[in-house]
């Protein structure tokens, strides 16, 4: 009697550690695991959060002037009217005495991607024209160069005509933020 009570009792010890106790193990060395990744995942975002707040602090020492030469220098948004009234206003006529006329603006990615664009910024090609004198344009375009807005000209036509003056055709392109 007691050699069947033995070997019923270790039966029953082994039957519970393997239908009871491993598996209860292995769920909690699979909970460690999960832990050490969530305590690395916990360590990288305290990490993150203390870059954002130097880049937060950083950003706040910026002046508000810097900040608005930023903004316009590459906006957060296309706005082709006031694009129109810097190039006229600003600089053409205000320096040169010389009107954008024509104006066209079409956005870069509408025809030439193919999927999902993922860049940051967007560009927008444009073309112009105007009259003056070559001197005239040639500080115009210098202007251009100088100007806080990036504009890359791609493109220029020019022609001459009955009063002296040259007829200039102008392409190029903007840049946004997206």
């Amino acid at each position: 009697m007691t050699n069947i009570t033995s070997i019923v009792l270790i039966l029953v010890s082994v039957g519970i550690f393997f239908g009871f106790i491993d598996p209860q193990y292995a769920t909690i060395l699979e909970t460690k695991k999960n832990q050490e990744s969530l305590n690395l995942t916990l360590k990288n975002a305290v990490n993150l959060d203390s870059q954002y707040q130097e880049k937060i602090t950083a950003f706040d020492a910026i002046s508000d002037e810097y900040k608005e030469k930023i903004e316009k220098m590459l906006p957060s948004s296309i706005d082709n009217i006031r694009l129109i009234i810097d190039l006229d206003e600003g600089v053409a006529w205000k320096n040169y005495h010389m009107r954008v006329r024509n104006f066209k603006a079409e956005t870069t990615a509408a025809r030439n991607s193919i999927g999902v664009d993922r860049k940051a910024y967007g560009t927008l090609s444009m073309s112009f024209s105007t009259t003056g004198s070559y001197v005239a344009f040639i500080a115009f375009l210098g202007s251009l160069e100088k100007s806080l807005r990036l504009i890359d000209v791609t493109g220029i036509q020019f022609a001459a005509n009955d009063a002296g003056l040259y007829d200039f055709s102008v392409t190029a392109r903007t840049y946004w933020l997206k």
